[in-house]
Order: structure tokens, then C-alpha cells, then sequence
């Protein structure tokens, strides 16, 4: 194959492989927009046009994503072959190992596994993270041999451990003048049952500490809280994997067990903000607190009407939510409240909004608490254009991926390209059964869109992969590039 012309019709992002600065064993990956008798036209995803001559028997229909690799160049041509899957992996395994060498780690599985899962979120590549990461892996493996004793040495420490990074836990010291005290809890906390753990159990330890050290209800309150925190602490760093610490890596936050928590229950359970609210507001409910009746309705008006969603109203409603989650803390506080779980559940949800934050500095991520027909739910909506990873995006020619869990019809999701007029709807269901019924409603719907100027295709299907979350979206926008920052890397 011999390219014949490169033209720029915008200017690349940040880490965009430069076409005109192309050199030999570069890789450039595309999508066919033209072919004319083996003269194609292929578009990057930093928006520039190659254009280049292929054999005739080559197979490259319009649409079509390809990957090149640059194997000749001369003063007026450059020269490339398509490569398949198997060169591509071959390649990408290359270059690893060429940036190993470089940054003159050690050639173990591990050094390649934590490399690959750094470029896999675009993290930048230098030799302290990768020690660092590996430290944290090592930290956290630790802490999962020990867990009695380091369960043992949280429940006497001042500090917050929850919030704690998982390379700090693992050096907290034993206190010699404690020893008894460890003695008896690490027995306790020996039995076959304590990965089970429930607050209901929590009693018969109380009952056995403060026979020890006469506790009154207070500090006998505060170290059922403690117990309960420590147990979550060590639930969460044994979920702990590669992936989950590349992630908060990359989006500039602390790997404590309490952001592993929340991380792990929103891309594996889907709990995000309606569910800590709804949580919260069940559990005020529940109780004689009367001072917080007011605050639960308060809560309930931060669920949002679904036709009343926009952009503006989103931003009112996190704003809502964060003033009324303060003036409930400052309630609890001021009324001596010591249900840890409604404590708990406030932490999570304070969690939740920080992290979603973070993962909004990347791309536009909204996880937003909603009312159908008096149901809560979750509505998760990404926004985004392919190719393009900023939060910048034009909603004239955007893609936008809503997921809804609803009472009656289940798992929701709909993907939606718009491309100036055009409109094009995937909906994707849990079974038939749903997907005859959003069948039966889509005529209505193109006709709506159509008195609106929009031309509509909509299609329906039954969904048979994974629901999507914030770090499976990431991962497949982030697919096209990760082999690029590579290359960035190493020059």
C-alpha cells in the first residue's frame, strides 16, 4: 500500500500520533470514508484525512476500521501493509516490552501487567508509578494474609482508616502495650464466620469488650461503628485488582478502601446516588428520629421527574443534594445520633458524588437520581463522539448512552447517534417480552422525532453482554488510543 496524501481538517488532540511526522513501525488505525477502485480515504480519530493506494483485492468497504503499520518510507512515498488482529496484538506486545526496557524495570508478567493496565486509562508511563503500583498491589496482598491483626491494630486507631491509602494501612504498627487487647479481639475475630460478619452479631463482641474494659453505651456505640468500619475495610482491599487501582489512578484519586468500595458497587452492582439516598431516607423513616423527618423530605425532592431532566436541572439538584446531606450531618451531630449504618450510608453517598466528579473531568459521566411513576431509580447518561474522549462534545453530532434499571421493565439501555438531522436509537432489553412492547412504541416515537425535523431509525434488541459502567465505557473509548500512548511514551 502507498499513501499519497495527508491532509489535516482539524487540529489532533493531545497524544494524537502526528501523520506527517510518521516513521517506520508507527501504527495509524482509521475508518474507511471513501473507496474508488482501490484509492481510499481513511479518517483518523483525531479527524485527519489519509489518503492511499491499495491492491484491488484488498476488502476495505467504507466504514470499515483498519490498522496500518508504516514499513518503508522514502523521499516521495510512504509505504504500509493492514494489519490483522494477531500483528497488532504482536506489535502492542513489542512496544511493552520495548518501555520496559527503557524504564529499566524487571521483564516480569507483572511489570507487563501493570504497564498495560496504566496505558489502558491513558495514565502517563514513568518508572516511580509503576514501582508505586506495584507497591500497592504488594500492600494490599499483605493486608489480606494479615487481615485478623491489621482488623485488630484499625479498631484502636485514631485515624480514619477508611479514608486511608492501602500503602499507609499496611504500616500501622502494633502497640506492645496493647498486646491483650489484640489477643483477644484477633480471637474473636478467628472464627469461621467473621467474613460474615452482620451488624446483628455485632453485640455478643460488644457484650465481651465491655466486660473488659467497662465501657459505657457511648464508647460501646462508637466501637460497634469501629467494628463495622473495619470489617468494611478489609471486605473492600480484598476485592482489590489492577484495574480498580489503575482506575482511581487515573482520575487522581487515593486508593483507600473506602473509594474501592464505592468504585467496585458502582461498575459491578450499579449503586450509585439513588440508592444511598434511598437508603438514607428508608432508614430516617424507619426510626424515631423526628428531628430528621424534615431532612427525608428534603432528600426525596432531590429525585428528579424523568420528562423534567436537562442539563440545568442536574446541576440544581447535585447542588440540592449537597446542602441537604450537610444540614443532616450538622442534625445528627447536634442530636448525638449514633446509628453508624445511617452514617454510613451518608459516607458512601458523600464518596459517590466526589468520585463521580472525578470521573467527569475525563468524560461527561451523569449518574442521576430519578422518580417513574413514584419508583426510584438510577439513570446513568454518557455523552461523547467517537474518536473523541474530552467533555467538550457537540450534541449536534454526538453519541449519547442512557441505562436505566426501572421497577417493571428492567435493565434499559439505549444508544443514541446524532449526526446533524439524522437520528439513529438502539434500544437494547432484557428479554422479548420488553422488546415487543418498546417495538410496539417506536412508530410513535419517529413520528414525534420527525414533526421535530430529525430523520429516525430505531431498532430494538435483547442485550447479551455486560451493562455498561463509567470503567467499560472508559476502557472502549479509550481502546483506539492506548496503543498510541505508547508511542507517546517512548519518544
Amino acid at each position: 500500500m502507498k499513501i499519497n496524501s495527508l491532509d489535516r481538517m482539524n487540529q489532533p488532540s493531545f497524544n494524537e500520533v502526528n501523520v506527517r511526522n510518521l516513521k517506520v513501525g508507527d501504527i495509524v488505525k482509521g475508518r474507511v470514508v471513501n473507496n474508488e477502485n482501490g484509492l481510499i480515504t481513511l479518517r483518523t480519530s483525531g479527524d485527519q484525512l489519509l489518503s492511499a493506494l491499495f491492491l484491488p483485492d484488498e476488502n476495505l468497504i467504507e466504514e470499515k476500521v483498519i490498522s496500518i503499520i508504516i514499513n518503508k518510507i522514502t523521499d516521495d512515498n510512504i509505504y504500509a501493509k493492514i494489519l490483522n488482529t494477531d500483528d497488532f496484538d504482536n506489535k502492542v506486545e513489542k512496544n511493552v516490552n520495548l518501555m520496559i526496557q527503557e524504564l529499566s524495570i524487571g521483564k516480569s508478567n507483572a511489570s507487563k501487567d501493570i504497564l498495560q493496565s496504566l496505558l489502558k486509562f491513558l495514565q502517563p508511563i514513568n518508572k516511580d508509578k509503576i514501582e508505586y503500583f506495584d507497591y500497592l498491589l504488594k500492600a494490599s496482598e499483605l493486608i489480606k494474609s494479615n487481615k485478623n491483626e491489621i482488623l485488630s491494630n484499625l479498631l484502636i486507631s485514631e485515624e480514619s482508616f477508611l479514608e486511608l491509602p492501602i500503602d499507609i494501612l499496611n504500616k500501622m504498627p502494633l502497640m506492645s502495650e496493647q498486646t491483650n487487647y489484640y489477643d483477644y479481639i484477633s480471637s474473636f475475630l478467628s472464627e469461621d464466620d467473621i467474613q460474615h460478619l452482620k451488624p446483628e452479631d455485632y453485640g455478643l463482641l460488644l457484650t465481651r469488650i465491655a466486660e473488659i474494659f467497662d465501657l459505657e453505651e457511648d464508647a460501646a456505640n462508637g466501637l460497634k461503628n469501629l467494628i463495622f468500619q473495619g470489617n468494611k475495610t478489609i471486605e473492600s482491599i480484598e476485592t482489590i485488582n489492577k484495574e480498580i487501582v489503575s482506575y482511581l489512578l487515573s482520575k487522581d484519586l487515593e486508593v483507600t478502601p473506602q473509594n474501592i468500595f464505592v468504585l467496585n458497587h458502582l461498575i459491578s452492582d450499579g449503586r450509585g446516588l439513588a440508592d444511598y439516598l434511598t437508603e438514607i431516607i428508608d432508614t430516617i423513616d424507619g426510626t424515631n428520629y423526628k428531628e430528621l423527618i424534615s431532612q427525608s423530605k428534603e432528600l426525596l425532592r432531590v429525585f428528579l421527574e424523568i420528562d423534567k431532566l436537562d442539563k440545568n436541572t442536574y446541576s440544581n439538584q447535585i447542588a440540592k443534594l449537597i446542602k441537604s446531606v450537610k444540614k443532616l450531618e450538622e442534625t445528627i451531630e447536634k442530636n448525638h445520633i449514633t446509628n453508624f449504618g445511617l452514617k454510613d450510608n451518608i459516607h458512601n453517598l458523600k464518596s459517590t458524588l466526589l468520585l463521580i466528579k472525578s470521573i467527569n473531568e475525563h468524560f461527561n459521566y451523569y449518574n442521576i437520581p430519578i422518580l417513574v411513576n413514584d419508583f426510584k431509580a438510577s439513570a446513568d447518561i454518557y455523552i461523547y463522539k467517537r474518536g473523541k474522549r474530552g467533555k467538550k462534545v457537540d450534541l449536534s453530532d454526538a453519541s449519547i448512552l442512557i441505562s436505566l434499571d426501572l421497577e417493571y421493565l428492567g435493565h434499559i439501555e439505549s444508544l443514541i447517534h446524532i449526526s446533524n438531522k439524522l437520528i439513529n436509537i438502539v434500544f437494547k432489553t432484557e428479554n422479548k417480552i420488553i422488546s415487543s412492547l418498546f417495538n410496539s412504541y417506536s412508530e410513535t416515537l419517529v413520528h414525534l422525532l420527525e414533526s421535530k425535523g430529525y430523520g429516525t431509525v430505531i431498532s430494538v434488541t435483547e442485550k447479551k453482554d455486560k451493562k455498561v459502567n463509567p470503567i467499560s465505557f472508559e476502557n472502549n473509548l479509550n481502546k483506539d488510543r492506548s496503543y498510541r500512548q505508547g508511542i507517546d511514551v517512548r519518544l
